[in-house]
């Protein structure tokens, strides 16, 4: 979009009561770039999107968002360079930005 949203859509198979089977497409969260988008392009590998804006081009690469919970803390991945992490005794509540893409999470006390 000009705001820099990509829309993705996912692939669902739902089947009715009567047994019948449909597919359906489940809007997604967008990914945000920077800048208004001008081209968009597949790569040549699976799950691979370039992303071309007014300030930069970004290759996003479909994968599995990490999660962890232990002893009342929990972080959870909302983007590839963004984390969330949650203490729920102290109900604080803390969102990190990265330079680098996140590729699974852990929390202890």
């Amino acid at each position: 979009t000009s705001r820099g949203r990509v829309a993705l859509w996912h692939m669902v198979t739902v089947s009715d009561q009567k047994g019948d089977t449909k597919i359906q497409w489940k809007l997604q969260t967008p990914a945000e770039v920077e800048g208004n988008i001008s081209q968009l392009q597949w790569g040549s590998s699976s799950h691979l999107l370039a992303v071309c804006s007014s300030s930069c081009v970004v290759i996003l690469s479909e994968h599995v968002m990490c999660s962890h919970y232990c002893q009342q803390m929990a972080a959870v991945q909302l983007t590839p360079t963004q984390l969330s992490l949650a203490n729920f005794n102290t109900n604080t509540h803390i969102t990190f930005h990265t330079d680098t893409h996140i590729r699974s999470v852990q929390v202890t006390k």
